[in-house]
């Protein structure tokens, strides 16, 4: 586990904040289609295959979290997609790809708030 990841996850636990899930290992899919969900607020992945996929649970329909952190411990970059046809950083279907050692915090952009813009505005934590 990198620094910056061991330093995430500590702040994340002082504050509160759950790991939904850890330990996760992502099958060899690297597309939006049968990507391997994101279910919670917090999780953490630590075997993956290269580019492997996850997908962001749907802002459109209210299922998001406001907050949402993907944690990248596995020996590959990965990419995070938002639900199909939804936005991420203004892009539809756009993905975050997620080096080794680094995190990804999403931050949900309400209907309410941008309209047919919403989605997800991301970014790498190194």
């Amino acid at each position: 586990m990198s620094l910056a990841n061991n330093a995430l996850l500590n702040s994340l636990g002082i504050t509160g904040f759950p790991l939904s899930e850890d330990d996760i290992f992502l099958p060899n899919i690297t597309t939006q289609a049968g990507a391997y969900p994101v279910r919670g607020e917090s999780v953490r992945v630590t075997a993956a295959s290269a580019s492997s996929a996850m997908i962001m649970r749907s802002v459109l329909s209210g299922d998001a979290c406001p907050l949402t952190f993907v944690v990248n411990d596995s020996g590959q970059t990965i990419v995070v997609f938002p639900a199909v046809g939804e936005q991420n950083n203004g892009g539809t279907n756009t993905g975050l790809s997620i080096p080794t050692g680094q995190s990804g915090v999403f931050v949900r952009v309400p209907n309410n708030l941008a309209g047919s813009s919403s989605g997800w505005r991301s970014a790498a934590i190194p």
